[in-house]
């Protein structure tokens, strides 16, 4: 547009400006930055860059998902067919606890048929890389400073460290389960929060009480703060819905399937968590075999720094995480198992604040490479603790390949018993197979899961006719139905690699035995 310049540095245009019919509308300018922002957001990046691992890795790699995960996908599957059509009716019992956030996700994935299983670990793992992004950016963000540029990057590489050291990360990783999830989620809540991403920050917060029904009391408490510190409607309402969805997630799918919206928690207090005669002992014992020592020392370390500089939000970090073992206590206490797992959130926590402990201290060495040297000897102390984890991650893939060449078999003799008709020729057939592969007979047949019986680690007798799938024992599978009792008979029928399918029939029953598998 031309212009003239008057004295004074005054510019005059020669035209009036455009119309907005004439110019883009202020709207498409706003929505067009956004997206730019959006889309050079390292978050965002870190995420499509784990979205791409995680399912190149599931598509490349030896890929199955590990019992719970296999009922996720069957339950997905139930509901996916819900939506087609009045085919399969969802059944919750069976198996493991309902768990709703994964279940979000094998619906979608239940429409891709024999792909479900692959697409769920694929995101599973792609869940577990965007938690070590998550451990580095806040492992990062809590120790950056101005007098040694290298502090943030090397807390943030320490946390990423602690998390892939935590205990049975890399088999959750590769087989599939919720639990690298779980980190994800806390690690990334609090990273959000911190940048300011308040409602980023519950979001995350309510995935991970999708998943971990004892976050719910630390979730419905960010809630409540938040309800009063934000008072904008949009804030309130995504609250509101949030701290809903979870109960409805809870008890709402397992009350119409079963008619108990407490089943989840009935199949946990039935659990062995094996206690043994202390449980509350056993529980901080299993706390603290999650992380390495030197992170436990580090985190400790850290915190009674920061109680020394008045370091709230590291005390504050310190204290959530010792909450929420406290709270995995008082379910322990009422009678729920306490597994190591329940508190991965505290352990992610731990080392994140062992990452910033060997920044802090290496601190007072003043920055630079002093400060580096200190860096480098405390890593180098705690070397000989980390062997056992990272030589313990290495099988990982080669388990993995033998587990996937077993369902194969399965599969096989799945195929060569006569396919799922065969198997269930009544409404009221059954099949049997080893405890550890339930739910991956079920996903073979295409059946509920509580079409497939299964023996327990203990009791390996079979009481009722039905068709069973027998392997001999091994970490994979587990027990087989190996005893018969009220007079029943066995008769082999098929077999497929490992896999023995047995007619297993009442003597003189017809009536029962026309319902047995071919």
């Amino acid at each position: 547009m031309p212009a003239r310049e008057y004295a004074g540095g005054q510019i005059v245009a020669d035209q009036p400006p455009l119309r907005s019919s004439d110019s883009e509308s202020s709207t498409d300018v706003r929505v067009r930055g956004l997206a730019r922002r959006a889309w050079s957001s390292p978050t965002l990046i870190g995420l499509v860059a784990c979205l791409a691992l995680g399912f190149i890795s599931a598509f490349t790699l030896p890929t199955l998902p590990s019992y719970d995960p296999f009922a996720w996908v069957v339950w997905g599957w139930e509901l996916a067919h819900h939506v087609i059509g009045p085919h399969e009716p969802l059944i919750t019992g069976g198996g493991p606890s309902w768990k709703p956030f994964p279940v979000i996700f094998t619906t979608l994935f239940g429409f891709f048929g024999s792909a479900a299983p692959k697409l769920w670990v694929g995101l599973a793992r792609a869940g577990g890389f965007f938690g070590l992004f998550a451990a580095y950016r806040l492992g990062s963000r809590l120790a950056t400073s101005e007098r040694w540029r290298l502090a943030g990057p090397i807390a943030g590489v320490l946390a990423v460290l602690g998390v892939f050291l935590t205990s049975e990360w890399t088999h959750y990783m590769w087989r599939g389960t919720s639990e690298p999830m779980v980190v994800t989620a806390t690690l990334f809540a609090i990273e959000r929060h911190l940048a300011g991403h308040r409602r980023t920050a519950f979001l995350s917060g309510v995935a991970l009480a999708l998943m971990r029904p004892e976050a719910g009391l630390f979730v419905g408490l960010y809630a409540l703060w938040l309800f009063f510190k934000d008072s904008r409607l949009s804030t309130r309402l995504i609250l509101v819905a949030g701290i809903l969805a979870i109960p409805v997630g809870w008890f709402v799918p397992p009350w119409i399937a079963s008619g108990e919206p407490l089943l989840s928690s009935q199949h946990a207090l039935l659990y062995n968590g094996q206690l043994g005669a202390h449980p509350e002992l056993t529980v901080l014992k299993r706390a603290t075999n999650l992380s390495v020592w030197p992170v436990m020392i580090g985190a400790l370390a850290v915190t009674l720094l920061a109680i020394r500089k008045r370091d709230w939000l590291i005390v504050s970090l310190a204290a959530a995480g010792l909450a929420y073992v406290a709270v995995v206590e008082a379910m322990t206490a009422d009678g729920y198992p306490g597994l190591e797992r329940f508190m991965l959130p505290a352990a992610a926590v731990a080392a994140v604040l062992a990452g910033v402990a060997v920044v802090r201290f290496a601190l007072l060495a003043g920055g630079g490479l002093g400060s580096l040297a200190v860096a480098v000897v405390l890593v180098a102390i705690a070397v000989p603790f980390f062997a056992g984890r990272v030589s313990a991650a290495g099988p990982e893939m080669r388990i993995t390949h033998r587990a996937v060449s077993i369902y194969n078999q399965m599969v096989a003799a799945v195929h060569a018993a006569g396919g799922t008709k065969a198997v269930f020729p009544c409404p009221s057939s059954r099949a049997a197979v080893n405890h550890s592969v339930q739910t991956s007979l079920a996903w073979a047949l295409r059946v509920p899961l509580t079409h497939v019986f299964t023996v327990t680690k203990v009791d390996t007798t079979m009481r009722h006719p039905s068709l069973a799938f027998f392997a001999p024992r091994n970490p994979i599978n587990g027990g087989a139905p190996t005893k018969l009792d009220f007079g029943l008979r066995g008769q082999l029928i098929a077999r497929a690699g490992i896999w023995k399918v047995i007619r297993v029939t009442r003597p003189g029953d017809t009536v029962v035995n026309a319902c047995v598998g071919r």
